[in-house]
């Protein structure tokens, strides 16, 4: 993401570290970053988009942009995890950095006003707080506005309205902005029985024949939400399942397609890609253990019957906004066992959603279940 990713580390001694070492990223900040803020800077509904949950989204910044406003046409996604953009692409769209300029960096000057004006524990709310999120979103201030947002909001830095940032965590968080905001952070590695596990899956779904084409598509469009375990540890990595322009065995290099049954140009396979995000319980809260088990069952559910596939369905408005027609092949016992089957899954795919806005979510999660 540019060469900020890339910096070392300047020698510092900083409150918080071990004598004579210099404030770390991995291991002083992106701490505070996970407990203290990914709460709310962890989806596309984020103050600003400010995802604080990976380097990407933290080097990429913010943007003044409100989600919900009414468009003429559609904008280009803004999703971190699978865009092929640089930095100097995300800043050419509006997104700008808030960790640049040390102290006086746009984080710097928030996290100032938060930690000089602390919310009262088991107190009352302060009543003159704005902190209606439709509202608040009038006011993300960026490099150019953001002195005018501290004259005017003196009260509401951040983090906003919650426990704020113990002293410690403050200065280590300040140095580390002084020092040029330095990322040492490498992403974790899938571990070689994780691999194993994932070429299985891969497998099944990448078949060549027609039949097992309609599945691996009907079992994408339906699961691909999920977050996938392959090892059965709490500390596990986590998976999600994209549809990749490289095969197994070679790097995943996601479809940038925001819809699951988006038209994708040429070729593409099922792959199973590392999560390098902070787990946040709103966003990872689906997992799945991909276990061999898991996998044989449905490998069952989808060959119990004979059946064949005369064409495969396209990716066609019709065909895409019509499933029963699309995957009208596989035998209908087939496709109830594997929905009964992950129930749980796909229900809360829809109730598990990453909404921070409740009430303008919450009749469409009804309507969507009934």
């Amino acid at each position: 993401m540019g060469a900020l990713a890339l910096q070392g580390c300047a020698k510092k001694e900083t409150q918080g570290t071990p004598e004579g070492e210099a404030v770390s990223f991995t291991r002083n900040i992106k701490p505070i970053f996970d407990t203290k803020c990914v709460a709310c800077h962890a989806c596309y509904d984020a103050p600003g988009q400010l995802d604080l949950r990976s380097v990407k989204g933290i080097v990429r910044g913010a943007m003044k942009i409100d989600p919900y406003d009414g468009r003429p046409t559609s904008m280009e996604p803004t999703f971190v995890w699978n865009s092929p953009n640089t930095l100097e692409d995300w800043r050419k769209i509006g997104f700008f950095s808030v960790i640049e300029g040390g102290r006086d960096s746009i984080m710097g000057k928030l996290l100032a006003l938060g930690h000089a004006n602390p919310v009262a524990p088991d107190a009352q709310f302060p009543a003159d707080f704005k902190i209606d999120q439709m509202e608040r979103k009038k006011y993300l201030p960026n490099p150019y506005e953001i002195d005018g947002y501290v004259a005017q909001f003196p009260k509401e830095g951040m983090p906003l309205a919650v426990s704020g940032l113990t002293d410690e965590e403050y200065e280590a968080t300040m140095s580390w902005l002084e020092d040029g905001a330095p990322i040492d952070y490498e992403a974790p590695k899938p571990t070689a029985k994780e691999l194993a596990q994932i070429r299985k899956w891969e497998d099944f779904l990448n078949a060549d024949d027609k039949p097992s084409k309609l599945v691996a598509r009907y079992i994408f469009e339906h699961m691909f939400l999920v977050n996938y375990r392959f090892e059965d540890r709490d500390d596990s990595n986590l998976f999600i399942i994209v549809r990749s322009t490289t095969p197994s065995g070679e790097e995943t290099v996601p479809v940038y397609q925001h819809l699951p049954n988006g038209e994708v140009e040429g070729d593409f396979y099922y792959r199973f890609m590392l999560l390098d995000e902070s787990s946040c319980h709103k966003m990872t809260r689906l997992q799945l253990l991909a276990s061999e088990e898991k996998l044989n069952r449905w490998k069952h559910f989808f060959s119990e019957e004979d059946w064949s596939v005369d064409q495969l369905p396209g990716y066609t408005d019709p065909e895409r906004f019509d499933p029963l027609g699309t995957f009208s092949a596989i035998p209908a016992k087939a496709r109830y066992k594997f929905l009964l089957d992950n129930g749980w899954y796909i229900r809360g795919q829809i109730v598990h959603g990453p909404s921070c806005y409740g009430n303008l979510s919450i009749g469409v999660m009804r309507d969507m279940q009934w």
